[in-house]
Parts: structure tokens; sequence; C-alpha cells
């Protein structure tokens, strides 16, 4: 299973987005989401080890 976050300066974007994709008929899990690039990194390196 391919572990999902969801990164976008944009808030509404991102809920659209969580919302819109059947992420499990794609066999991915959506692990969370951040408000940019830069948040995006730190939960990888903090978090990778318990999603996946």
């Amino acid at each position: 299973m391919i572990c999902v976050l969801v990164a976008d300066d944009e808030e509404k974007a991102c809920r659209l987005i969580c919302k819109l994709i059947h992420w499990e008929e794609l066999e991915m899990k959506l692990v969370g989401t951040a408000s940019n690039g830069i948040g995006a990194l730190q939960m990888i390196e903090a978090e990778h080890r318990i999603w996946c």
C-alpha cells in the first residue's frame, strides 16, 4: 500500500483532494496533510515509519 501525504498552501484544495479521491480503491492510504512543502517534509521525517 502506498502512503500519501497531500501538501498544498490552499487549505480548501487539500480538503477537496482528500475528500474526492477514493484512496482505498487505488490501494493507497491517506496519512495526512500539510500546508506547505516544509511542513510536509517535517511530517515525513518525523512519522514515516509509523505510517508505512
